[in-house]
């Protein structure tokens, strides 16, 4: 059992081939049981209203449950272009902030939103529903001491038996199941 609060940090080394040439043994691998369970934290919500750029309080449509001071939200892009524009290549507008300050009618950032997060619109121009954003904040963390480095993965076999709530994996990661080369 993972105590909430917990941060495991998987350290950045070399893979040594000789002790593990199956390259399975950097990072969390299980064959039994894990049970991991940090605070329950709502992970999304629909915002109140639309966000202009320059916004600090951002109204929600619920009140979201577990969110604190000091969390990470996420705002995505909420761009509708239209066929003739071509979007590609163009920076996303997303952000992260901060919370600095949680209300009953929602939250307070560290800083002022610099695009605005406008609703879905239909074709009379009518609002059809808001942008939802994510609280990124998990007070259980699996990562890699360098995602620059050797990465750490998670494994689990066919017969291990994993549950894993309200955690996060940052930074960790292969792109591949084939052996790493010898110079990762």
């Amino acid at each position: 059992e993972v105590i909430p609060g917990a941060e495991i940090t998987f350290e950045d080394s070399p893979i040594d081939l000789t002790r593990d040439p199956d390259q399975l043994g950097h990072g969390l691998v299980v064959y039994g049981k894990l049970r991991v369970r940090g605070t329950p934290v709502t992970p999304h919500v629909r915002l109140g209203v639309e966000l202009t750029a320059g916004t600090a309080f951002v109204p929600m449509e619920n009140v979201p449950s577990g969110w604190r001071v000091g969390q990470t939200l996420y705002f995505p892009d909420t761009r509708q272009p239209d066929h003739s524009q071509n979007p590609a290549g163009k920076p996303l507008q997303e952000e992260f902030r901060t919370i600095r300050q949680v209300r009953g009618d929602g939250v307070l950032l560290d800083s002022p939103l610099v695009f605005p997060h406008l609703g879905a619109r239909d074709a009379d121009g009518r609002i059809v529903f808001l942008p939802v954003i994510a609280n990124l904040s998990r007070d259980i963390v699996f990562r890699s001491e360098n995602p620059a480095g050797v990465r750490a993965h998670s494994y689990f076999t066919e017969r291990a038996d994993v549950v894993i709530e309200n955690a996060a994996f940052l930074d960790m990661g292969r792109t591949t199941g084939a052996p790493l080369s010898t110079s990762n």
